[in-house]
């Protein structure tokens, strides 16, 4: 007898790059409901599949794809796929399990083709592509874009099997095993920081995938009433006008730009000048939006000079980077500098925090022109480019910084007879590879704390209501929603903030959020609560879950993941805040910052 599925897809694609085997099994519904899909069900696969004693870069490794339950519905938001890995950089502990997500149709085909996960393993001998189209799934000859950009990588593949299907791509520095190279799904949406290097290993230029077969919902009437509601609270909602025109620039009077070495700032007029939120907002050409999302927050832009194009899935990203961290002077310098790195595949965050390092060093005078090859390194987007350009073909200092920070620094030592750890005190003092996004000097939410605490390090699973300041009753009413009990606000709210206690409950949350598919962006997220995504989980699949076994499934899942990561050799000896959080920032105008609880009410030191 044929088991019914709804919400899921109900079956499992296995792929062996290495045999060419292509092989399928049924989705253990028993499992679904204790982790639900997407990210919890990566986890449990990925404790099947992932092996402590097998390396990121081997052909035995695995990359797991999973699209949750809500994913292919109308439930708006619900487009994320989490990809889970070995990432291939060798830290603390030999490679850690991570994972990442991604927007616009990758997801959403996936499970209309009839899959709810994905698993690649083996290594091809020459470049390939993977094709899923419903039934027909196969391998075909890549050799036509191997040595090309994302970008026209996706547009000849969009051109030879049409554009009402999602490609998932790389470009030339995964190709070249670009340690921080990243793959883009439909030319926009980022997936994976560290993804790229690994199918570049294993050959595999890109995954089209198209499906016709849609997902069915178990009770529709009730579905679409719970999705309607929703979507008009979305649709009504204060902020999102304000969000379609400025997106995460309405931050920005909050913002506090970094200046050399992360230990001063400069000033926002500067910045704002040539990277403002008039200047981004000239810049768009227009927005994009995943399927079933209201809030459309990817972005085309144009330099109106010369016509440029490129594309962005956080578009304050690029602004913010280049305007503050390399002086750009204008909106184009911004839009060339995104261009290049986008469409060559490297992580523009972990890219310029390793640009900024090594001009830092150099400005320091650690390092010399016959260190980088000739090269003068300066705070501008001249050198952003140079470097960009050598390290995605890997020439001459590019090849050393290819690698990330961490080998970089050994290589640097071998060069040099000079210590540079000492340097990178705001960065996480063990996993050196990992970029320190958020600053806890001027705001120690969960975003900061999670980036010490989370074997990934900076990630957006980490997001809460402390991303900005807010009041006392706008975080606890946060809390509710997310199911933290009573008993636990009593210690988050004291005197100094219990960061710590709340960071537990934020992971369970995102867990829950990522493995029903859903995007965990503000302006969508606000508008979920653990009732509404417990009714949507029973009438999507039938399957009767409480809030509670909701709650309870994503402590398992976070659990499950850190476990994976405990069997690679990672503890809580790793969990050490940088050092530069003890030191004040010095803003220009010769203020001192130091850290302190969320509230600010109390001073913080090491102990």
């Amino acid at each position: 007898m044929n088991q019914e599925y709804y919400g899921y897809a109900g079956k499992i694609l296995h792929v062996n790059l290495t045999t060419e085997k292509v092989s399928v099994e049924k989705l253990n519904l028993d499992l679904a409901k204790k982790f639900i899909g997407g990210f919890g069900l990566n986890q449990r696969l990925a404790y099947s599949y992932i092996k402590p004693d097998v390396a990121s870069l081997s052909p035995e490794s695995f990359i797991i794809f999973g699209a949750g339950p809500l994913v292919g519905t109308l439930t708006p938001g619900a487009v994320k796929c989490v990809v889970t890995y070995k990432a291939p950089y060798e830290l603390y502990i030999s490679n850690r399990v991570t994972s990442g997500t991604g927007g616009r149709s990758f997801g959403s085909m996936l499970k209309w083709a009839g899959y709810d996960h994905l698993l690649i393993t083996g290594k091809a001998d020459r470049p390939v592509y993977l094709k899923i189209f419903d039934e027909n799934v196969e391998l075909c000859e890549a050799n036509k874009v191997w040595g090309k950009d994302i970008f026209k990588t996706t547009d000849t593949l969009w051109e030879k099997h049409g554009k009402n299907c999602s490609i998932l791509a790389i470009g030339p520095a995964a190709e070249n095993l670009v340690k921080f190279s990243i793959v883009f799904v439909d030319k926009i949406s980022h997936l994976g920081r560290d993804l790229g290097a690994i199918l570049g290993f294993k050959k595999l230029k890109a995954i089209v995938v198209k499906g016709e077969k849609g997902v069915k919902v178990a009770n529709p009437k009730g579905f679409l009433e719970l999705v309607n509601e929703v979507s008009k609270r979305m649709i009504n909602a204060p902020i999102r006008d304000a969000w379609l025109k400025f997106k995460h620039f309405l931050n920005w009077g909050r913002y506090v730009h970094h200046g050399r070495g992360f230990s001063t700032t400069i000033p926002k007029e500067r910045v704002e000048k040539a990277a403002g939120p008039e200047v981004y907002r000239k810049s768009v050409k227009r927005n994009i939006a995943c399927p079933s999302c209201l809030m459309a927050d990817k972005d085309v832009f144009e330099d109106r000079e010369t016509g440029l194009i490129s594309y962005h899935s956080t578009g304050w990203g690029p602004f913010h980077v280049y305007g503050s961290i390399f002086n750009a002077k204008d909106s184009s310098e911004i839009l060339k500098c995104s261009n290049f790195i986008d469409k060559n595949g490297l992580d523009e965050f972990e890219l310029c925090r390793i640009l900024e390092y090594f001009i830092y060093l150099y400005e320091e005078g650690v390092l010399s022109r016959e260190d980088t090859g000739g090269l003068s390194l300066e705070r501008n987007c001249k050198t952003v480019l140079t470097l960009a350009e050598k390290i995605v073909k890997r020439e001459g200092f590019g090849n050393i910084l290819a690698d990330g920070l961490a080998e970089a620094i050994k290589k640097i030592n071998l060069l040099k007879d000079v210590k540079t750890e000492k340097y990178v005190e705001w960065y996480h003092p063990y996993n050196t590879q990992t970029v320190l996004l958020f600053d806890a000097r001027l705001n120690f939410g969960t975003e900061s704390f999670g980036q010490i605490v989370n074997p990934r390090g900076w990630s957006g699973f980490l997001t809460s209501a402390t991303y900005v300041p807010t009041s006392q009753e706008t975080l606890k009413r946060y809390c509710r929603r997310i199911g933290v009990p009573e008993e636990a606000m009593n210690r988050i709210f004291t005197s100094p903030f219990n960061v710590g206690v709340l960071q537990r409950y934020v992971e369970d949350w995102q867990a829950v959020v990522a493995s029903l598919g859903l995007c965990n962006r503000v302006p969508v997220l606000m508008h979920y609560n653990l009732e509404n995504l417990a009714q949507l989980y029973t009438l999507t699949t039938g399957i009767d879950l409480s809030p509670e076994d909701l709650k309870i499934a994503g402590e398992r899942i976070w659990n499950l993941y850190r476990l994976l990561n405990i069997r690679e050799g990672y503890s809580k000896e790793y969990e050490k805040p940088p050092k530069i959080w003890f030191k004040p920032l010095e803003t220009y105008g010769g203020e001192k910052i130091y850290l302190m609880d969320y509230f600010k009410t109390t001073r913080l030191t090491e102990k």
